[in-house]
């Protein structure tokens, strides 16, 4: 960027716009050390992994962008899966996103009702009842609800 045909060449700086500070300080830290402190911590930092894996993403740094699906993908609770699964679907993280699907039609019941499911892109709602149908879960009031379907009148 400093060397190329960039305005940054000129300024000899570069200005990263919706960027915090952590998380930056944590790419800077991946750049230096093919690590991370937050990849160490308990309880998971949801919010930075979600951050950093944006990032990665954004500046095609691809192991980072890996480890950060890995974690993600390995800590998906009902709270947060669709907040994953839209970031995933951001970054064109294919295993992520069909993890969260998978994670979601098998605990449908519990994330149907969650507003972050609600608010979810209509592309990717479409995806998740694919996955809901092709496990014969039902959704609603109908003759032939076996054990699977799920009834909230």
């Amino acid at each position: 960027m400093l060397n190329g045909p960039m305005k940054e060449k000129e300024s000899a700086s570069i200005n990263l716009v919706d960027v915090e500070y952590d998380v930056f300080l944590m790419l800077m830290e991946y750049f230096y050390t093919e690590s991370v402190k937050v990849f160490k911590e308990v309880p998971i930092n949801r919010k930075a992994l979600l951050d950093l894996l944006k990032l990665a993403d954004q500046y095609l740094v691809n192991n980072l962008k890996l480890e950060c699906e890995m974690i993600l993908g390995n800590c998906l609770d009902v709270e947060t899966a669709c907040k994953v699964l839209e970031a995933a679907d951001t970054c064109r993280s294919i295993v992520l996103k069909k993890k969260c699907i998978e994670f979601i039609a098998s605990n449908f019941g519990s994330i149907i009702l969650q507003e972050n499911f609600i608010n979810l892109p209509k592309s990717i709602l479409k995806e998740i009842f694919v996955e809901v149908a092709y496990r014969g879960i039902c959704v609603g009031q109908g003759r032939n609800m076996g054990n699977n379907s799920l009834d909230y009148s």
